[in-house]
């Protein structure tokens, strides 16, 4: 005997859909936006009786709007454009991807499909940008649509979905291609990119010269370890091509597990380690960049051990040491200019809890790491919380 409270299986298949509608809403999406356009639509369910997706007349509960990044997590990498300060990118550790196109005044969410590992704008043209998520996504109207460059579009079969949080994978029709680690593009030609790739426990460095269609996998690469890229924003590993080498032999700064490793005339040269920095997990942040007038690079990392700078391209380091404080200090976010590395900012923290003396804040330099100032730390400021 059926009571009056019994509904039909079909309803509560679409009421429990719809119960999911508002809380897509508030981040800023609709259905249609959480598959994008350039990857197969996989059929989530063996066939549509198996769950209706019928949403006439149904009430509608999403009146929201999008105010600023969130979705939960952290967010991670903020990256402005070289062409552009207005354009800019972050995300989170919960899917969100986020683009601003006003300095930051408002934001945009769109999703690829996964966690970023990382992204880039191109150093040539302003309207291309690349974002690495379960594969490597572009741009070519400063991310209106997405189009995925790899693996190979063509060789895609389809979308797998598992694991506790319902991670999605690319299924291809040769399973062997590998993922790629790291990106960057050529500074004088947009057709030409550099990666290193992870396949089977090695790490490999691949150049293309039609866009990302084709790829010339060259030798192992030194001071990199078998592991895959980090979900959460990526493993410190950054390709750093200098502009003023030929064009058709660059030379290629490579940040690697502990140490900067340089490819010169075709060959791979590995420099020791910053003092202290041993392991993969001490090596915490990098930045740098090339001088105006020319030069080896100047790069700057953090790690447990603390803060390095080499002006020679990573041949020797030094410690960064920061007036007036006093106490051992962790070394935080760190970030410098690509045309302009003698200006770095790094921030720091010592605890504070049970500190004497609390330290919290940031430090520059404008010599490229000789000498640095605080214009910054909260004992200065108390009433900051």
């Amino acid at each position: 005997m059926s009571s009056k409270n019994d509904v039909p299986d079909r309803d509560r298949s679409e009421r429990r859909v719809e119960l999911f509608r508002p809380r897509v809403r508030v981040l800023g999406l609709s259905l249609a936006a959480l598959v994008d356009s350039a990857v197969p639509r996989i059929p989530l369910f063996s066939s549509p009786a198996a769950a209706p997706l019928a949403f006439d007349g149904a009430p509608r509960n999403d009146r929201w709007k999008v105010i600023g990044p969130g979705g939960g997590g952290s967010i991670y990498l903020p990256t402005t454009s070289p062409h552009n300060t207005n354009d800019m990118l972050a995300h989170c550790d919960m899917l969100g991807a986020y683009i601003s196109h006003d300095g930051g005044t408002s934001w945009r969410m769109f999703n690829l499909r996964g966690r970023v590992r990382f992204d880039l704008f191109d150093p040539v043209d302003p309207n291309v940008i690349y974002v690495s998520t379960i594969g490597l996504w572009r741009s070519t109207n400063r991310g209106k649509t997405w189009q995925l460059v790899y693996p190979d579009p063509s060789s895609v079969t389809g979308v797998v979905i598992g694991g506790d949080e319902a991670g999605e994978r690319i299924l291809t029709r040769d399973p062997s291609q590998g993922s790629i680690s790291t990106l960057t593009v050529d500074p004088a030609n947009s057709k030409i990119l550099y990666a290193a790739f992870l396949e089977n426990g090695t790490h490999t460095f691949a150049t293309s010269k039609d866009w990302g269609a084709t790829w010339q996998r060259g030798d192992e690469l030194p001071a990199f370890e078998a592991r895959s890229a980090h979900p959460y924003g990526g493993t410190p590993q950054r390709i750093f091509v200098d502009p003023a080498s030929p064009p058709s032999d660059r030379t290629i700064y490579l940040i690697g597990t502990n140490s900067i490793s340089i490819r010169q005339k075709g060959a791979w040269h590995q420099f020791n380690p910053a003092p202290g920095v041993v392991s993969f997990n001490e090596f915490t942040g990098y930045t740098g960049g090339f001088p105006a007038g020319g030069g080896k690079p100047i790069f700057y990392i953090t790690s447990r051990q603390g803060a390095f700078v080499s002006n020679d391209g990573g041949e020797s380091w030094r410690g960064v040491t920061l007036p007036g404080i006093e106490s051992r200090v962790r070394f935080q976010g760190i970030a410098a200019s690509f045309f302009h590395p003698e200006v770095c900012y790094v921030s720091y923290d010592n605890g504070r809890r049970h500190q004497p003396q609390p330290a919290f804040g940031f430090a520059k330099t404008t010599d490229a790491g000789r000498t640095w100032t605080i214009p910054w730390n909260q004992s200065q400021q108390d009433h900051l919380h």
